[in-house]
């Protein structure tokens, strides 16, 4: 059931472009636990619709990127859903599946375009069972190889999955993990990076799926860095001992640990961005930016009373916005900042106020940005920061995508 409101965006505020695209909002529920109310905003109205099941645990609903779909799992007793909301005919339904009920921590990636999803029964377990089931319910079990444990699953592209595997998990750090891909339309494991040894098993693909970046080091135990892996060859991103050589690093001395993102790729697939700190936890968080062909990166440094969360994104091919948080990091203990770095200098370009812990959600044009706070949704112009309003619509911020 689909239900519509001809409330719009917000007015445009001072000299700020109005914004553009459909933002999705998630109802939270019960102390957090995700609800099952979606609510699009846009520039036609407001519509809200309810799912006709819970999610499956730990996971949440995924928007194509052309925005026309917005699918999920959905979890009804002993039964797996799957889910499909049609913005363009504004209907949504439910479909059977043959995938098994999930266990104590399940894992759902899709693709890129919204019309498959892997699915991981349970994360925990110590021989992974994987599974890619598309719209229609269609369910194929993937021939993993006998024992192997699945620590990441990435979408190389939409028809061809990436899987980062080993014999020994779940345990960290990772000593000789392997990296598969298997296609959908030729389903068959293909071994494509042997011997991976990393903090932990994330991937990611270029935008084009034509080059490969992960965590790797020489020896479990040594500096951390991020290799790619290309037609052209395979070559150092950069590592920990190349963010100690930078004049801004040098009381970086302790063991670095790096952690790359979703939106660690630039836009123009040139430069990769990734988070890292060094021991105590809550210390000398920072986030490091290396053109992928290699070179020396570029360094910003969190104050000492911030710690990096990884939300955010890529502003254009030269920025990033992150998000700066802690107990003092605010005005208030219930604000953190919003802060544009620029990625070559590494240096703060501007830095704003929004909710603490919240999910920062970037506009399709770069213009502004969505954080959740007390009382709805924050609308902030990146242009003035000033120019900003609440939108009284409560729950976790899912995209904002489409132009």
């Amino acid at each position: 059931m689909v239900t519509t409101s001809a409330t719009p965006w917000p007015s445009p505020l001072g000299k700020a472009t109005p914004p553009v695209g459909r933002l999705t909002v998630l109802e939270q529920a019960n102390g957090g636990v995700n609800g099952t109310t979606v609510t699009l905003l846009e520039a036609r109205g407001m519509s809200k619709t309810v799912l006709p099941a819970s999610l499956i645990p730990f996971t949440t609903l995924h928007v194509s990127a052309d925005g026309s779909i917005t699918s999920a799992l959905l979890v009804n007793g002993s039964k797996v859903l799957v889910w499909l909301y049609d913005a363009r005919t504004t209907l949504g339904s439910a479909i059977d599946t043959d995938l098994p009920a999930p266990g104590l921590t399940p894992v759902v990636s899709w693709s890129s375009n919204g019309r498959h999803a892997a699915y991981v029964r349970d994360a925990e377990a110590k021989a992974s069972e994987l599974f890619v089931v598309d719209l229609f319910g269609k369910t194929q079990k993937v021939g993993l190889p006998q024992g192997a444990y699945v620590y990441a699953v990435e979408w190389r592209t939409d028809r061809e999955l990436s899987l980062m595997v080993s014999w020994s998990g779940p345990v960290y750090p990772l000593s000789g993990a392997t990296v598969l891909t298997w296609d959908i339309d030729h389903p068959g494991i293909t071994q494509l990076v042997p011997n991976v040894r990393a903090i932990s098993g994330a991937h990611d693909w270029s935008p084009d799926g034509t080059a490969l970046i992960y965590g790797d080091m020489d020896r479990v135990g040594d500096p951390q860095r991020f290799v790619r892996r290309a037609p052209q060859g395979t070559n150092v991103v950069f590592g920990a001992d190349d963010l100690r050589r930078l004049t801004n690093a040098c009381d970086l001395t302790g063991e670095l640990t790096l952690f790359s993102f979703p939106w660690a790729w630039s836009p123009d697939g040139e430069r990769f961005a990734a988070i890292g700190k060094m021991p105590p936890s809550e210390c000398c968080w920072f986030l490091a930016v290396g053109a992928v062909g290699g070179g020396p990166p570029a360094l910003f440094r969190a104050p000492s009373s911030c710690y990096l969360n990884g939300q955010g994104g890529w502003i254009d091919a030269d920025r990033i916005l992150v998000e700066l948080t802690g107990p003092s990091c605010g005005a208030t203990d219930r604000q953190g900042r919003g802060v544009i770095v620029d990625t070559r200098s590494g240096k703060a370009l501007g830095e704003f106020p929004i909710g603490r812990k919240s999910a920062l959600l970037l506009s399709p044009d770069g213009r502004w940005v969505a954080n959740d706070v007390d009382g709805g949704i924050e609308i902030i112009s990146l242009a003035d920061p000033t120019a900003r309003t609440v939108l009284p619509v409560s729950g976790a911020l899912v995209s904002w995508c489409c132009r």
